[in-house]
């Protein structure tokens, strides 16, 4: 049990290392990162990386980059 837990967290970290990357990406003053970090974050939006409680918090960060209104929510 506490094997599936700790594969659980790393992929929750690992969901979470992406999200930030690509928030940072957005906001650079850089364009081609910038632009970088909106075709991540519309990946990220259409992949439905974040799971549980991160869906929400995740759904408002990134509807506010890709312009989109969430239309899918998460019932796992």
């Amino acid at each position: 049990m506490a094997g599936s837990r700790d594969v659980a967290r790393e992929q929750r970290d690992r969901a979470w290392s992406r999200f930030v990357w690509t928030v940072d990406q957005t906001c650079a003053d850089d364009i081609g990162r910038a632009e970088l970090g909106r075709a991540s974050a519309k990946a990220m939006y259409e992949m439905q990386i974040l799971r549980d409680d991160d869906e929400a918090m995740g759904n408002i960060v990134l509807e506010l980059i890709t312009g989109r209104e969430a239309t899918w929510t998460n019932t796992e």
